[in-house]
């Protein structure tokens, strides 16, 4: 009964409200009209009547029926008014309470979730995906197929589409988060990459220390700022001894194991603002800054000295090391006694390195250098000629 009354249409519930209430106004209209001939009636009979007694008993029957209608209309009138008031309210509540509930549904859906949704969408225009729009659930909707009935549905369709809306925009929200933490993790080990490519590119991978190209620009730098500021630098070549013979008598992994050390044993002592790199084969470059002849030459003899102190333990097995003599021969130049361009002191500190190493090795020389003996050159020929054995001989079991 009650789903039957909620989907007539708003006009017929008026109507049934009238239907109710009308036959109580014609009943008291009826009454009304049947009491007031009654009294109209006696009222011509006692205008007839000449005794005292008729005239007083027609008197009470209009009295009677005076009353009969006042106490009619009483009933009937409070009876109309309550039917009335009922009729009222339930208009009321089935007409106006479904209004309202749609003006709310309709200012949630304008101030709250659409701003809320547009705040987001604004947001991740401008790349920020830290936004997110609540969820709500969606208000229970007056549901009727009066005209009421039709309005709240299609608020609730725009409340559907608006909640769907939101949905969508918090999937593709955390989509985009998803993906822009992907690119900036890609972007992080592309940048490793690249880091490392780079390294590649500037160091050798044998000795970790610069390569040649970087020693190269590096040297190129330094000469630029000494020409700017008047001041010295100095470079200093640094040749393995009978390297050679190490790699004949042990192998090249031998040989990789002792440039190793060499060039750790040269960036261990050198000052923190100088740069060893490896020049090539068993020769190193070393470049000190800010520093004069005689410091430069005492550097170079710490460096002789910490190479040739101790033999190299080259760890062949677990069970066997082997101890291998190093030494290394040194040449040096300085800016901008021995030149003022990077060939001109490379050249000259190659010469003096060359000096060192047929003037009995494991020493350091001078551009001014010069070998004075030729014995001295035949017998390190004939040393690198001879056989290796005594190497074999510092074999430790």
């Amino acid at each position: 009964m009650k789903r039957w009354f909620i989907d007539l249409p708003v006009m017929r519930k008026l109507l049934l409200g009238f239907g109710l209430l009308s036959p109580l106004v014609l009943s008291m209209i009826i009454i009304d009209i049947s009491l007031s001939i009654q009294q109209t009636a006696i009222a011509e009979r006692t205008a007839h009547v000449s005794s005292m007694h008729s005239v007083a008993s027609e008197m009470v029957a209009m009295s009677t029926i005076s009353h009969q209608l006042l106490l009619w209309n009483i009933l009937l009138g409070g009876l109309a008014i309550v039917l009335g008031c009922g009729c009222s309210i339930l208009m009321s509540r089935v007409i106006t309470r479904p209004l309202r509930q749609a003006q709310e549904v309709a200012r949630l859906a304008s101030n709250v979730w659409l701003m809320e949704l547009a705040d987001g969408l604004v947001a991740l225009a401008q790349g920020d995906w830290s936004v997110p729009v609540k969820q709500r659930s969606l208000p229970i909707f007056y549901r009727s197929q009066d005209e009421i009935g039709q309005i709240t549905q299609s608020v609730q369709k725009i409340m559907t589409t608006i909640y769907n809306m939101s949905d969508i925009y918090e999937v593709t929200r955390q989509e985009l988060q998803n993906l822009y933490t992907r690119i900036q993790q890609q972007n992080e080990n592309l940048s490793i990459a690249n880091a490392h490519l780079s390294s590649l590119a500037t160091t050798d991978p044998l000795t970790g220390l610069p390569n040649h190209r970087d020693i190269m620009d590096r040297i190129d730098r330094e000469i630029k700022q000494c020409q700017t500021t008047q001041r010295n630098c100095a470079i200093i070549f640094v040749d393995v001894d009978r390297f050679k013979c190490i790699n004949d008598t042990w192998g090249h992994g031998a040989g990789d194991e002792v440039l190793h050390f060499v060039g750790q044993q040269l960036r261990a002592c050198v000052r923190l603002e100088d740069y060893v790199g490896r020049y090539g084969g068993e020769e190193f470059a070393i470049l000190l800054t800010d520093i004069e002849q005689h410091e430069a030459f005492e550097l170079a003899e710490r460096l002789r000295d910490s190479i040739a102190i101790q033999p190299y333990m080259w760890q062949m097995d677990a069970n066997r090391a082997v101890a291998i003599p190093v030494t290394a021969s040194f040449g040096l130049s300085v800016y901008p006694l021995d030149g003022v361009t990077r060939k001109d002191l490379i050249d000259r500190a190659d010469a003096a390195m060359y000096v060192a190493k047929h003037s009995g090795r494991n020493r350091v020389c001078l551009p001014d250098e010069e070998v004075l003996d030729k014995d001295v050159v035949i017998e390190e020929a004939l040393q690198d000629a001879r056989p290796t054995r005594p190497l074999q001989a510092l074999t430790l079991v």
